[in-house]
């Protein structure tokens, strides 16, 4: 974002996603001082609002200055083509033939 002419830089990947930020901040009156992003929320600790000297408000922002990095448990994925599946039949078959008996 060129903040200077308050449109996306011409290196912008995304200018439409941009031109939207824009229209958001200009619908709601808001300039640079009420605004703070990141592409990375693990990196704000804290979100203060604090009284102002006019009719605007402070918006502190504590922000970390290292990122935190959130390891995803590893997921058990089943791989069926390589399941024993003559050994599942005849585990079932057991299984079935085990309920009969028990039915009677």
């Amino acid at each position: 974002m060129d903040w200077n002419t308050m449109s996306p830089s011409p290196e912008c990947k995304h200018p439409t996603y941009y031109r939207e930020i824009l229209e958001t901040i200009n619908d709601f009156n808001l300039n640079t001082n009420d605004l703070f992003f990141t592409t990375n929320p693990t990196l704000v600790n804290q979100v203060n609002i604090l009284p102002g000297i006019s009719d605007h408000n402070i918006v502190e922002v504590k922000v970390l200055t290292s990122t935190k990095i959130c390891y995803q448990k590893p997921r058990k994925i089943q791989l069926y083509k390589k399941a024993n599946w003559e050994g599942f039949k005849q585990s079932m078959d057991t299984y079935h033939q085990e309920m009969l008996k028990e039915g009677k």
